[in-house]
């Protein structure tokens, strides 16, 4: 077992957590880098909205970098019918895992125009080969996850206000990397129809709630930032 440096005279649990944190950073530096380096082996692709950019064992398999726009995740039902279980927004990178397991199981569809860089199968495995690439792929998927795992339990709020809140605020985790626990801005630059239709209310009735909570102080719309004001902070 590797030893702790604990020269700082830090309690052992603290040091072991900050040993465990250094050694998550070094793990995961250069990120940004292993993007780029992707994208310049990528394809260049343009789906407009309505477009479905692949589906359940059709399509070309392919890791997928969201320059611009927005997509759903959908599932599809038994009888026919698809369920959406989350969306995909610029900056995130998708398909990790059907790329891994050779075969697409959800639907991606895109709900605006959506410009997309699309590194397929020959190359994936190709670049395979570079731990770091590994390494990259599997802080992808852990986001990815994480980040899916919280837009499905909004989704099952019953409460509409809260509901929208707390898509919020998922926002806010997919843009800075955190969860807020407190007041917090998030930037919404895409329609309010597209707002509506992910937390899943009419655009009428997303309307008249806004207007509500803007009322009651506990949201503020200043351009594209939302502003979600928690009372007490």
């Amino acid at each position: 077992m590797a030893r702790v440096d604990n020269s700082d005279g830090l309690s052992p649990c603290s040091a072991i957590v900050g040993s465990a944190a250094d050694g998550r950073r070094e793990l995961f530096d250069g990120m940004d880098t292993m993007r780029e380096r992707v994208m310049r082996r990528a394809k260049v692709v343009e789906y407009e909205r309505g477009d479905t950019i692949c589906g359940p064992g059709s399509g070309t398999l392919a890791l997928r970098y969201m320059s611009s726009g927005t997509a759903s995740v959908l599932l599809p039902t038994p009888g026919g019918g698809e369920v959406l279980m989350g969306a995909v927004f610029k900056g995130m990178t998708v398909n990790i895992s059907e790329m891994i397991s050779g075969v697409n199981t959800h639907i991606f569809r895109a709900t605006t125009k959506c410009i997309i860089y699309e590194l397929y199968s020959e190359e994936f495995l190709e670049q395979c080969k570079d731990p770091q690439f590994l390494r990259w792929c599997m802080w992808i998927m852990s986001r990815n996850i994480m980040f899916l795992s919280e837009f499905s339990s909004v989704r099952g709020i019953r409460n509409a206000d809260l509901r929208l809140m707390e898509f919020l605020r998922v926002m806010a985790f997919l843009q800075t990397g955190s969860r807020p626990t407190g007041s917090f801005c998030v930037d919404w630059a895409l329609s309010q129809q597209l707002l509506a239709e992910l937390v899943n209310v009419s655009r009428p009735y997303l309307n008249e709630r806004i207007s509500r909570l803007q009322a009651e102080g506990v949201l503020k719309i200043t351009g594209n930032s939302f502003e979600v004001i928690v009372r007490g902070n």
